[in-house]
């Protein structure tokens, strides 16, 4: 069914969770100031939740369980309508579950109205005995410390903001557009090959996944499912936003000269076909012929094996 053109876009509205204590609040203050607030805006869950129950925050923690989901319904559903409102994006914080000492477990307090309206969720990856620390060093105020690894999360929201399905088509192109041989007009073919499993019987993913984590060591016979099969093995399936979400799985598992270092050492143990590696080196003595290998999994894994291989 054709979409109506008046119907209005899905708003980037990215949800930030966190333990209590991990410095939200904090941090949702300091994007503020360096963020701005021309391209993005900014809620505390519970506030939104507040300005919709009479009695406020308080008169909501003695409603029932169906009146409370219902409240954070709507408060979910008033967000994305002010960021549609203002053509903004979203930047929420709040809980996933609470969890309180001596309980064997905790409720979950996010809905399903959450869940399809976030487009990006971050949980914030602080040590626990920050947390303790934190909580008990400043009892009930807001902690003005935040840790490099939050400030690091600027940059994402930054790309979340900016970075779509055209953003990174728009990127692809301009690539292809570098290559010399379509610069100077030389080119008359150009031949598209696959790289894991065809151009070598080795996939490069499941490598990276092995050599950074001990976890996926074999047990029992099974052999265990990557972060990145999970996410493809997900509802999001092979879509722009499993991709995303695998690249930051990538990205957070190692950074800079660690990273780079993996796929050098990756890159160096990959065997390629003997027949497709002559048919590259005939492609690169013509003049008028390209190859470009397309990868779904890391391409500076394979920048290395293809410089590996002259």
């Amino acid at each position: 069914m054709a979409q109506n053109p008046s119907s209005p876009v899905k708003p980037v509205v990215i949800g930030i969770y966190g333990l209590p204590g991990s410095g939200k609040t904090t941090l949702l203050n300091q994007l503020r100031m360096a963020l701005g607030e021309d391209h993005f805006m900014y809620f505390e869950g519970s506030d939104e939740i507040g300005k919709l129950v009479c009695g406020g925050i308080t008169s909501f923690k003695w409603l029932d369980d169906k009146a409370r989901h219902d409240f954070r319904e709507l408060a979910i559903s008033c967000i994305k309508n002010n960021c549609i409102a203002h053509d903004k994006t979203g930047v929420v914080i709040g809980h996933f579950m609470f969890w309180n000492e001596g309980k064997k477990s905790g409720p979950a307090v996010y809905t399903q109205s959450d869940l399809d309206t976030y487009t990006h969720i971050l949980y914030l990856d602080v040590p626990p005995q920050e947390i303790v620390k934190r909580r008990l060093d400043d009892p009930g105020r807001d902690r003005s410390h935040v840790s490099i690894n939050h400030v690091q999360r600027w940059r994402l929201l930054y790309d979340f903001n900016k970075h779509d399905e055209q953003h990174n088509l728009s990127k692809a192109l301009n690539t292809l557009d570098s290559i010399p041989a379509i610069k100077s007009g030389t080119l008359g073919r150009m031949i598209g090959l696959d790289a894991d499993r065809t151009l070598t019987s080795q996939d490069t993913g499941d490598l990276f996944w092995k050599k950074i984590s001990q976890l996926l060591e074999y047990a029992g016979g099974e052999r265990p499912k990557t972060p990145a099969q999970v996410v493809f093995e997900s509802p999001l399936g092979y879509s722009y936003d499993a991709f995303r979400q695998v690249t930051l799985l990538h990205e957070e598992r190692l950074r800079g000269d660690e990273y780079d270092s993996v796929c050098k050492d990756i890159a160096s143990s990959v065997t390629l076909d003997g027949e497709f590696l002559n048919f590259l080196h005939l492609i690169a003595q013509q003049a008028h012929v390209a190859a470009v290998v397309v990868t779904c999994g890391l391409a500076q894994i394979w920048k290395y094996v293809l410089e590996l291989e002259g």
